[in-house]
């Protein structure tokens, strides 16, 4: 992990509006914070990592087909690809 400059910061945040329009957002449940749990003791990971790799593995589910997994965090990578999903911006 690495902090971003201010700079960096900004373009970031332009970029992530710029493209809300083409997320998809899931509700947070009890069933997707259960899956969480169960990740984050599985691959050690954080709350917040969790949630998201749950999130990702939940749509997947829900699309029937591969999607993209983006994340700037080595572990919650790592665990990504245990979990089977296509990562993206892997540095």
């Amino acid at each position: 992990e690495r902090r971003l400059s201010r700079r960096e910061h900004g373009r970031t945040i332009r970029e992530f509006e710029a493209d809300w329009e083409h997320y998809v957002a899931l509700e947070v449940t009890s069933g997707l914070i259960r899956r969480a749990a169960e990740l984050a003791e599985a691959h050690a990971l954080r709350a917040y990592d969790a949630i998201h790799l749950a999130s990702a593995r939940l749509l997947r589910e829900r699309v029937r087909e591969p999607i993209l997994f983006a994340a700037w965090d080595s572990n919650l990578l790592s665990a990504a690809k245990r979990e089977g999903l296509n990562l993206v911006g892997v540095r």
